[in-house]
């Protein structure tokens, strides 16, 4: 199977693992035969995966593991004779003689032999064909008859080796994408999504995740990626950590998760070797605030330049203090520029019984008194938040002072944080 037919393959399969959800059951269950297509295109798949694998193995003196593919004919089976029962049970019609051929509880086709069980499910299709137009209100649809004569073919194909045998491996690999494109246009394309746009504005949170899978998910190491810049202000930042997350379900086998990324000394990040997805990126770098880059759609084999990413720069400076004594200091370590009124102060203390009062001076004071000054009350249920214009600190203020007046006993830690 070629590139482009595989990444057909991986959509439909996220599409239909998505269908079988439990919170796709409940939003869709009032939508007529939604769940008859889901299982139809679910065994629609495993014939085209069948039909592959059967491509991929040798035309002669084969041997193949038959176990799986009898267990999908027979259920396949088992679905068109309730089917043709059902039709020839129906009030209108009660055909004693096709409802005595069509009754095959599937535990006879589990004990029968191969070539018997094969016999037994190629006369159900059979009967199934011949009755098509007549068993479709059923439970059964024209894409159920197929997948039931392809799944027939492909185990005879692995149980006999006659000419008829070598042929159907011989022809696998195209029958395979035949019934791919019938998957694709057909089965999701026109009966899947018309019946899901019944809940496109009823539902558009459900509806919106359905479309999202239908979007071709590329698997393999190819050229599609996210690029960015990371910056705070004009300066580039280096060695910061990019995570990305692939924000859809993606059951495929063998999905890799994406590694972390760390930007270059130009600040640069590449996420590259993605697939079609929506992507959601968490960037970390030390002093700055975490910053997230929300729902990144990315199409196969693009590049999405999400151009220069600002980073808030802060400063966290933390200071132990002992009981019965008070903080002196500078609120900012030597040779920072000083913050913009505006920037946003937060301080903190790490201790429930401690009552801290803080005041900004001049220089140090270690009388500990804060008379003729604003004060700032913190605990830690209730940590003091403010611009720094606010605050009182400014370049002729630099010096953060403070006392405890609570009860807290032993070490306690201030945490003050000013977002640049």
């Amino acid at each position: 199977m070629n590139l482009e037919d595989q990444n057909r393959l991986n959509m439909a399969i996220v599409n239909n693992d998505f269908c079988k959800t439990p919170e796709s059951l409940a939003a869709t269950i009032g939508i007529t035969n939604f769940s008859n297509i889901v299982d139809t295109i679910g065994t629609s798949i495993q014939v085209v995966i069948s039909l592959n694998e059967l491509g991929d193995s040798p035309t002669t003196g084969v041997t193949l593991n038959v176990g799986n593919s009898r267990r999908l004919m027979m259920e396949s089976t088992y679905k068109l004779a309730n089917a043709t029962f059902s039709y020839a049970a129906s009030p209108l019609v009660k055909d004693l003689d096709l409802q005595t051929k069509s009754r095959i509880p599937i535990s006879l086709l589990e004990d029968l032999s191969k070539e018997k069980c094969l016999e037994k499910c190629r006369s159900i299709y059979t009967l199934a064909n011949a009755n098509a137009a007549n068993i479709l209100p059923f439970g059964c649809s024209l894409a159920d008859l197929t997948n039931a004569n392809s799944l027939n073919d492909i185990y005879f194909s692995k149980i006999d080796d006659s000419q008829a045998a070598r042929n159907i491996r011989k022809n696998a690999k195209k029958q395979a994408t035949t019934n791919l494109n019938d998957i694709v246009l057909d089965q999701i394309g026109k009966q899947l999504v018309s019946a899901a746009n019944t809940l496109r504005f009823s539902n558009q949170n459900w509806w919106n995740q359905f479309t999202q899978t239908l979007q071709i998910i590329n698997l393999s190491e190819g050229t599609t990626r996210i690029k960015y810049r990371i910056l705070i202000g004009t300066n580039p930042v280096n060695a910061a950590k990019s995570s990305i997350i692939n924000k859809k379900v993606v059951k495929v086998p063998h999905a890799k998760t994406y590694p972390d990324v760390f930007s270059n000394p130009e600040g640069i990040v590449i996420h590259d070797h993605l697939g079609t997805a929506l992507f959601d990126i968490s960037i970390l770098a030390n002093s700055c605030l975490p910053k997230t880059l929300s729902d990144n759609d990315v199409k196969l084999g693009q590049s999405l330049d999400l151009g220069d990413i600002q980073l808030s720069p802060i400063i966290i400076l933390r200071q132990k203090i002992k009981p019965g004594t008070f903080a002196t200091g500078p609120m900012l370590p030597p040779n920072t520029p000083f913050p913009k009124p505006d920037s946003k102060v937060r301080i903190t203390v790490d201790k429930p019984n401690a009552i801290i009062e803080l005041w900004v001076a001049a220089q140090d004071d270690n009388t500990g008194n804060p008379d003729g000054y604003e004060k700032m009350v913190i605990t830690k249920l209730q940590p003091y938040e403010a611009t720094v214009q606010d605050s009182g600190f400014s370049p002729d203020y630099p010096k953060l002072m403070g006392r405890n007046v609570g009860t807290a006993t032993g070490e306690y830690t201030i945490e003050l944080t000013i977002y640049l």
